[in-house]
């Protein structure tokens, strides 16, 4: 009976001891990347792709910049925060549904629509203002809810899936013990840090895109380090670490407390991969990135060993028509959207198999166009 109590005792010891051991960072994996210099045909990349034209019923209702957009459901929302200063909605098959256009200071009114979030499941969609500093909630048929005023700027805002809650991402530098608060989760009005830098990153500073509310996917930037969030338990997963060369970051940046050198190196720096949209399908991780400005590509990395990754320029799949580079993903595909004039769509007809001749456009006007590119 001792020995037996004995053990017991052991055991319970071995077990108190392994709880109250300290958790090591997890490292992440590294993956090179080298973009392909042979051009490769889209048909490597995806298996079928499509595009249509988004019908206005009025030309009164045409939207100006396309800021954001995002599908939701069987829905596509469009955003134009700087001309037209409204949300427009369309049907799948290319039918204006909706917009709202509320540019005043009364409590549903915005005047600068910088970020929105639909969720589809609580029939709920957030306006985040920052010139009026303040959330605006209406339904997914643009029927006023309720508004908040905020506490900070914010440069980006969504949904929790659970329904629980928002996330948030400050424009301020927030120092804590874990580091720099780059998101927050908001749980009934309550904000908990949930994200942290070592560097002193001012977030607004950063590629604004870098979180995508389809995959969950982030991008510390100076790091190259993409992250997912788990909504089943509210934590970050490293995913791994991007190189597209064998230079690392510079020693000096690593100690570094000076926020004006650490966002100048990452703004300038030629090595700067800023992933503004990345997805999981099938046995790969894709995401779409750019180096400098207009240098856009595409990677596929392998899930299981991070091997076998393939990188390409998104001009040279595309080399014989300009397709507009995707900014959202669904769960089997990237998806775009672009004004085309008549030329234009000719020219992207050819290679996507369409009749140019299925779409009018009077007076040498451009039409808006969805672009869907579904992964293989």
């Amino acid at each position: 009976m001792k020995a037996r109590n004995l053990i017991l005792l052991l055991i319970m010891v071995i077990f108190l001891n392994s709880c109250w051991k300290v958790i090591q960072p997890i490292e992440f994996e590294k993956v090179e990347l080298t973009e392909e210099n042979s051009k490769m045909n889209f048909k490597d990349f995806f298996r079928d792709m499509d595009f249509f034209e988004l019908k206005f019923s009025n030309e009164e209702f045409w939207i100006g910049n396309i800021d954001s957009y995002k599908i939701v459901g069987d829905y596509i929302y469009l955003m134009d925060e700087s001309q037209g200063k409204k949300i427009v909605k369309f049907d799948l098959q290319g039918n204006f549904i909706a917009e709202i256009n509320s540019v005043n200071d009364a409590p549903e009114g915005f005047n600068s629509p910088y970020i929105f979030s639909v969720d589809e499941a609580r029939n709920e969609m957030l306006v985040l203002d920052r010139s009026l500093l303040k959330l605006v909630y209406f339904d997914s048929n643009f029927n006023f809810i309720g508004s908040e005023k905020l506490d900070k700027y914010y440069s980006n805002i969504a949904h929790l899936k659970n329904g629980e809650g928002l996330l948030l991402f400050p424009d301020d530098l927030i120092k804590e013990p874990d580091g720099y608060v780059l998101a927050f989760k908001q749980t009934e009005g309550k904000l908990e840090p949930i994200l942290h830098t070592k560097f002193p990153v001012i977030p607004f500073s950063m590629e604004p895109r870098f979180f995508n509310s389809h995959s969950r996917f982030f991008h510390l930037s100076l790091e190259e380090k993409l992250v997912r969030y788990e909504d089943n338990t509210g934590e970050f997963m490293p995913l791994f670490q991007v190189f597209f060369s064998e230079e690392g970051i510079p020693s000096k940046m690593l100690s570094t407390t000076d926020i004006y050198e650490v966002n100048s190196f990452i703004q300038e720096s030629e090595k700067k991969c800023c992933t503004f949209n990345g997805m999981e399908y099938g046995d790969h991780y894709f995401f779409l990135y750019h180096r400098g400005l207009e240098n856009h590509g595409i990677a596929r990395v392998n899930r299981s060993d991070f091997r076998d990754n393939v990188s390409v320029s998104w001009n040279e799949m595309f080399s014989e028509v300009n397709v507009p580079v995707p900014y959202g993903s669904g769960d089997e595909f990237y998806y775009s959207v672009g004004y085309l004039s008549k030329d234009d769509y000719e020219l992207v007809s050819k290679p996507f198999g369409k009749n140019a001749s299925d779409v009018e456009f009077p007076d040498l006007k451009e039409k808006l166009f969805l672009f869907k590119f579904y992964l293989k």
